[in-house]
């Protein structure tokens, strides 16, 4: 321990007083007196006094030296006794150690056990379990006095009302909470009663609003009063003071339509309505009537109906859809043929729903097709068909019928009985005329040809007709316009087609880009001359 004190105050000696430094110029150092004796004593070190005056001595010099050059040039000596000891003593004095460290308390000493310990028996447990008793509900809370709120206001409104088509569902909706949010759901008590009485639920959708839904729709023809009871209170403690009434009615028996809206005048009549009824009662309120005149009918059932369908290949019944309220009308004996009908139910018709009539007659139009005849045959220069006609040879003659034609051999329409050249139309057969003039032909129609409805020909099955010289129409084609000319022929072409005319005047003008604006001011007015260059004009016989 002693040595290394040596060690380390022999360093700090040696950087500081080993090497004597060249004298530095410094100003004039102010005179320091020297330390008090006082402090000396006090201390117990010796202290040495710098002499200010003195010319070299007593001046203490400082150097600062790189710690590269100091390690390389300084050597280091141990300290014997002698040396060490004046060092020791200028330092200051070691702190005064206590004697002794103050003694600590014993540790407490551990708890005494009550008994002696013994390990734990699980045993299965015997015996049938018993459920604990549910806990009893807290009781309610008071409800507020009387005195403290007012009535249940404004009242609570109560939808549908007045007349609906069809309903489903009640709401009743109240001007202030009347349920807390934990009981938002199906409803321990129906805020309202429904007359007459209808399957159904009541549910609250939030603390406001009650919902009632049908288990099925409400019957229609009905009228019901929704009734929200005196009394019922809110959760503010505020009450209904008189009871709450509204009434809606859903709508009468209705004629939706007429499924078959174009029949032949043997076909009956199948009508859909929107709910169900007696069909003898409902048939009293129902009138067939043309030119505002009633129809005789009766009521059949659908497959007496099916057979008279069946004439009709227009329909298929297999994919026939009988609607689920249906009523049949069958004619007595047959519905004018051509004609065009009204199916009236009228004010005062019930469902089987409910009791309340329809208000007012309801209305659908039916139209009867006409009969299968030979209007007479159309050529080209007639504006109608006749059944004694002058056609121009070569030219082509329609035979038209009152109903289009499903199908037709080419036996079943012919000139003078010969099979001539035929077309098809939806109702006319297109005929070529003969070529000879001034003869007399007759077109004769089977009797076996059948139309669209599947009805067979009546009436008349011959026309006649009286060929005439033939004619030509005028006609004329060429493009107009400004016209580029394809330069890849030798010679550019302009095509012009022309029939039945006695002459063509043909002029033709060579254009540049720059004269487009200029003919098309001219395509406008047609005034004065064409813009360009005239390159052709001929008149052509």
């Amino acid at each position: 321990m002693r040595r290394g004190h040596r060690s380390v105050i022999a360093a700090l000696l040696v950087a500081l007083c080993c090497r004597t430094p060249a004298p530095i110029a410094t100003a004039p150092s102010p005179v320091v007196p020297g330390p008090p004796a006082a402090l000396q004593a006090s201390t117990g070190r010796a202290l040495v006094e710098l002499d200010p005056s003195a010319p070299e001595n007593g001046k203490l010099v400082v150097e600062r030296i790189d710690a590269a050059d100091a390690a390389a040039k300084l050597s280091i000596s141990a300290l014997s006794d002698a040396e060490l000891q004046p060092l020791l003593a200028r330092l200051e004095p070691l702190p005064a150690m206590t004697p002794a460290a103050p003694a600590m308390r014993p540790p407490s000493a551990a708890p005494v056990p009550s008994s002696p310990v013994a390990p734990i028996a699980l045993v299965p447990l015997q015996g049938k379990q018993i459920a604990d008793a549910a806990p009893a509900p807290p009781p309610p809370a008071p409800p507020p006095t009387p005195d403290a709120v007012g009535p249940l206001s404004p009242p609570p409104e109560i939808l549908p009302s007045g007349e609906v088509d069809e309903a489903s569902e009640v709401h009743v909706r109240f001007p202030e909470a009347m349920v807390p949010v934990a009981e938002v759901g199906v409803a321990k008590q129906a805020p309202a009663t429904i007359a007459p009485a209808i399957a159904g639920s009541w549910r609250w959708i939030d603390t406001r609003v009650a919902r009632f839904t049908a288990t099925k729709r409400f019957p229609g023809a009905s009228r019901f009063t929704v009734t929200v009871p005196a009394g019922i209170r809110a959760l503010s403690g505020a009450a209904l003071d008189k009871s709450i009434t509204s009434s809606f009615s859903t709508a009468s028996i209705s004629l939706e339509r007429v499924v078959m809206q174009q029949v032949r005048p043997d076909a009956p009549l199948l009508l859909e309505l929107d709910q169900p009824f007696d069909a003898a009662m409902l048939a009293k309120h129902i009138r067939i009537e043309h030119a505002k005149k009633p129809l005789p009918f009766e009521v059949v059932t659908v497959a007496q109906a099916k057979e008279q369908w069946m004439r009709d290949p227009r329909f298929q019944l297999d994919k026939l859809k009988i609607p689920t309220h249906s009523l049949v009308l069958a004619p007595k004996p047959a519905w004018p043929a051509g004609s065009n009908l009204k199916v009236v139910l009228a004010a005062g018709a019930t469902s089987s729903e409910g009791p309340l009539p329809t208000k007012q007659d309801a209305a659908r139009d039916v139209v009867v097709v006409k009969p299968f005849t030979l209007r007479g045959v159309e050529c080209a220069n007639a504006a109608d068909a006749k059944l004694d006609q002058k056609c121009p040879a070569n030219s082509f003659m329609y035979v038209r019928f009152t109903n289009g034609v499903r199908r037709w051999r080419s036996d079943q329409v012919t000139i003078d009985s010969k099979i001539v050249a035929q077309q098809g139309g939806s109702y006319a057969i297109h005929i070529l005329v003969p070529p000879d003039v001034g003869r007399r032909h007759a077109v004769e129609v089977a009797a076996d040809l059948i139309d669209e409805y599947g009805q067979p020909l009546t009436g008349v099955r011959r026309a006649a007709f009286t060929t005439t010289p033939q004619t030509f129409s005028s006609y004329m084609r060429a493009d107009s316009g400004v016209i580029i000319l394809d330069p890849r022929f030798e010679i550019p072409q302009w095509r012009v087609e022309a029939a039945a005319i006695a002459a063509l005047r043909i002029q033709l003008y060579r254009v540049e880009p720059a004269d487009y604006f200029a003919f098309a001011k001219f395509d406008d007015t047609r005034r004065g001359r064409p813009p360009g260059t005239l390159v052709h004009d001929k008149q052509h016989p």
